[in-house]
């Protein structure tokens, strides 16, 4: 069962494999382009409301305009200021002046109100209660003050006045339906006298058409500067959510806006234009819930036929993967039977591909076992039959040379080169380290020792260690403590490389310097590994120099320690080893020695 859960584990891996690098993009690829979709046709619904909107509030404001133009010739009109003024001084106005008002200003205001469909009425409201009202033009202060905008300070009843209702006459013939808007001016004579009230007045419906002209997915509406929210309350119902969202737009703004609002009800697009004149905006709210329904549909369909295509392309992918497995499948048991012991296994021909090359590589490692084991049988019977040997406990240097020199021959007649090389390195660097005759020996043998030692190294990593050697002739012959780079290599690779996810290199550097104004030269070990922060460097510094002491736990140092140790007793406290290091960048070791002419 294990076997077979790891087959059908390394199935699934090339099937895992197949999907990311293959559907995944694909998935993502439809998603961000669909999204981009939704996104651009959101933008242009946005646009669509906005140039709507700018339409609309052009229309409104040419409608304000002429109540402004009406306000501004009955206020620039000598004449008629004039009589006011005198109706004001003179309370005993005969009947021949108030006909003659009555021939030239109110039959001159009906032709402008007749002539004019946007407007409604335009009154004058005088200062006195015993002015006699001429009829549509003339009223008393009486009137005035029954009409909703009505305020004692002249101040606060200038301006616009939105949606109410005309209480000009009694209560019962109050026109509840009727919903104007009305631009209210104080009267003043040409001297500067305070004269009334003039109101100039349209129908809501007139001045804002949009906010009647409603669906059941669009809501029109008035927004003041000071936040009153004006709208239709005809057949179209308004959800107190729509009233809500609009009310939290600023109609003190003086450029357009907009926004996405989502609620419990769905999603909105708000939109606010500013009008030219009036004291506020228009603003819309538009659903998008419906707008976007047929892209998600559309969204849905398409990722729905993706997974499914993506199915049907993975049952492919895994009967395609089983029939290309089924040959490495039987190597596999035969290598299963292997390690059970069964060495007289027979593996099958599979062919002259990669499989194949296994299976045959297997075949011939397997025969060489079987030679191997027979001559390990028979070379356990000769040790067991050397009584001296056997006391000894020792094996001669001359038998391991021969034998790393059989298993190269044996990897080269079966050219595995790398094998080869492996255990020529290997050779070199047993024969460099029992061959003790002298405790220095030159740079250079102490180089070639160093490469025989990366070169075995590199066998164990799945990443590459690059070794650049910059050593001047003239200090390759100079004498060095044996193995006193090695222990250096060594950190670097453990504390310094080992683990990395990436390639890593070690630079050997020499030259000349002078230590006490005599001649000597200094190596250096720099790793482009994961260095260290100043606390663990002064640590290490200390440590290797004898400050500090050794911490039974930790391995690192020891080695260099020991080296520094060697180069002090060899040449003298003035030469030394020495360390340093950038956190994430590097480790730099060096050793210096005196420089002997030759």
């Amino acid at each position: 069962m294990k076997n077979q859960y790891q087959r059908f584990r390394l199935k699934y891996q090339l099937l895992l494999i197949v999907i990311i690098v293959f559907l995944v993009p694909t998935l993502f690829f439809y998603i961000v382009l669909l999204n981009n979709y939704a996104q651009s046709q959101m933008e242009q619904s946005i646009k669509s409301a906005q140039s709507a909107l700018e339409k609309s509030a052009a229309q409104v404001e040419q409608n304000a305009q002429a109540c402004v133009l009406t306000t501004q010739s009955f206020l620039n009109n000598q004449g008629l200021t004039a009589a006011l003024q005198k109706f004001v001084l003179d309370e005993n106005t005969n009947a021949l002046e108030l006909l003659d008002f009555k021939l030239t200003e109110v039959t001159a205001n009906d032709r402008l109100i007749n002539n004019n469909p946007y407007l409604y009425q335009a009154r004058i409201y005088m200062d006195s209660d015993r002015i006699t009202e001429i009829m549509p033009l003339l009223y008393n202060r009486r009137r005035m003050q029954r009409q909703p905008w009505y305020q004692k300070e002249r101040s606060l009843m200038e301006g616009w006045h939105f949606n109410y209702s005309d209480r000009l006459f009694d209560s019962e013939s109050w026109n509840n339906e009727q919903h104007l808007a009305s631009l209210v001016s104080c009267c003043y004579s040409f001297d500067g006298m305070y004269l009334g009230i003039l109101e100039v007045s349209t129908r809501m419906d007139l001045l804002f058409p949009t906010l009647f002209q409603n669906d059941k997915e669009t809501w029109n509406g008035f927004l003041t500067t000071d936040g009153r929210l004006y709208y239709n309350t005809g057949d179209v119902p308004w959800e107190p959510e729509t009233t809500s969202i609009l009310s939290q737009l600023d109609a003190n703004r003086a450029e357009p806006q907009h926004s996405i609002q989502k609620t419990e009800k769905g999603t909105y697009i708000l939109c606010y234009y500013p009008l030219s004149g009036l004291p506020g905006g228009l603003v819309t709210a538009s659903r998008l819930d419906e707008k976007m329904q047929g892209i998600k549909t559309t969204q849905n369909l398409l990722v729905t036929g993706i997974v499914l295509l993506g199915i049907c392309f993975c049952l492919f992918i895994s009967k395609l993967i089983d029939m290309v497995l089924k040959r490495f499948y039987r190597v596999v048991s035969a290598i299963e039977s292997i390690q059970s012991e069964n060495l007289s296994v027979e593996i099958p021909e599979t062919g002259n591909d990669e499989i194949g090359i296994l299976a045959s590589s297997i075949r011939r490692m397997t025969e060489r076992i079987q030679v191997l084991v027979s001559e390990s049988v028979q070379r356990e019977r000769l040790i067991k039959d050397s009584e001296i040997r056997a006391l000894q406990n020792q094996i001669n240097t001359h038998f391991i040379y021969n034998v790393l020199e059989s298993i190269k021959m044996m990897a080269e007649i079966d050219e595995k080169y790398d094998i080869s090389d492996a255990v020529t390195s290997l050779g070199k660097l047993l024969r460099y380290s029992m061959k003790w005759s002298s405790p220095l020996v030159t740079v250079g043998d102490e180089l070639e020792y160093i490469r025989n030692y990366i070169s075995l190294m590199r066998l164990r990593y799945d990443y590459s260690i690059f070794l650049t050697i910059e050593i001047p002739k003239e200090l390759l012959d100079q004498h060095i403590p044996k193995m006193s780079l090695q222990p250096i290599i060594e950190n670097a690779i453990y504390h310094g490389i080992e683990g990395l996810p990436e390639d890593a290199t070690i630079k050997i550097q020499g030259y000349r310097c002078q230590v006490d104004n005599e001649d000597a030269f200094r190596i250096e070990i720099t790793d482009s590994g994961r260095g260290m922060t100043t606390e663990q460097l002064t640590a290490l510094q200390d440590r290797i120099d004898g400050r500090s002491p050794d911490n039974p736990s930790s391995s690192h140092g020891i080695g260099l320690k020991n080296v520094q140790d060697r180069i002090t007793l060899f040449f003298g406290a003035s030469y030394r080893l020495q360390v340093a290091a950038e956190k994430d960048r590097y480790t730099q070791v060096s050793i210096t020695v005196p420089f002997c002419e030759n």
